[in-house]
């Protein structure tokens, strides 16, 4: 028996045995309970929505058809916005206002993928995601994450299923070739720059009915040179003037422009039979939903200019 048993009374010793048995209990317990992974509230997960600030254009307008223009508290100054939401301008991808997007304290910036790195020095700032926004696969990806980091997926997926099912048309084989012009280069150039087949405008053109006049995938810059334009030969030349405001007279100017320049190219069959459409829709090369918007647009134009195929035949 030991010494302290030997104190205490048989009841005594009984009674301490018991509560030094229960202190043993409750030290395991609290223990197991340290050792357990702690598991976040349902509430907590996803509960606050990250302020986000979005240096891409194709990103904001995202973010508005998502419902997410609460979370936006700063955009890129080339972001199309709608007049009653003025989040401040902070650049662009390619040349951020650091200080300004400091200032906004983002729990998120957001923007589509750049050469180089530009934006590591953003990561200091705020989480920061790069997005691939080119090609439509590229978008339909992005468009599922982008809904999962603003804490909506299942909005983002019916935006992509939406995107998808619109843009993922296969292309008769007797539609019209079509040149979709962006640039005429400098002042005096030869040079034609113009939409890849391999793109998100590339499918809408697919999407309105036409064949890309350059059907073949384009790794680097998207110019044609005289000589090379005159081999690919579009029956159509198609050209949207993505400026806001034009009006009647900026609209008919810049339309002589273009058939000016296109008059030293007379061998052309769109010069020829006169196909040269100039369309306007702001924000026209936008990499947002609002494409969706240019294929009725294109897809009348063709009509309206591009005779019916004669029967067994085949479109210049």
């Amino acid at each position: 028996m030991s010494s302290w048993q030997k104190c205490l009374s048989p009841r005594q010793a009984a009674a301490w045995l018991w509560v030094l048995s229960l202190c043993v209990a409750a030290l395991l317990l609290s223990c197991a309970v340290a050792c357990t992974p702690k598991r976040a509230h349902p509430d907590q997960l996803g509960s606050k929505a990250p302020r986000v600030v979005s240096l891409s254009p194709g990103i904001t307008e995202s973010m508005l058809v998502l419902g997410a223009a609460p979370q936006l508290i700063g955009a890129s100054d080339y972001c199309l916005l709608p007049s009653d939401l003025k989040p401040p301008r902070v650049g662009s991808a390619l040349t951020p206002n650091y200080e300004a997007i400091a200032r906004l304290k983002p729990d998120l910036i957001v923007a589509t993928d750049v050469a180089g790195t530009q934006l590591l020095p953003l990561s200091k700032l705020a989480r920061t995601v790069s997005l691939p926004w080119l090609e439509l696969d590229q978008v339909i990806t992005s468009l599922h994450k982008l809904g999962e980091l603003l804490g909506q997926p299942q909005k983002g997926q019916a935006l992509a299923a939406r995107m998808s099912q619109a843009l993922s048309v296969a292309v008769p084989e007797n539609a019209p070739r079509v040149l979709w012009i962006l640039d005429l280069g400098d002042s005096g150039s030869n040079e034609t720059w113009f939409v890849r087949d391999n793109s998100l405008h590339g499918a809408v053109l697919r999407a309105a009915g036409a064949r890309n006049a350059v059907d073949h995938p384009v790794e680097g810059l998207p110019k044609l040179s005289a000589e090379e334009l005159l081999v690919i030969n579009p029956s159509v030349i198609l050209t949207i003037l993505a400026r806001p405001h034009l009006g009647a007279e900026e609209i008919r100017r810049e339309t002589q422009r273009i058939e000016l320049h296109f008059k030293r190219f007379a061998p052309l069959t769109a010069v020829k039979q006169q196909r040269l459409l100039v369309l306007h829709h702001p924000g026209a090369m936008n990499l947002g939903p609002s494409v969706l918007e240019l294929i009725p647009l294109i897809k009348s134009a063709l009509a309206d200019s591009v005779p019916p195929l004669p029967s067994h035949g085949k479109r210049p």
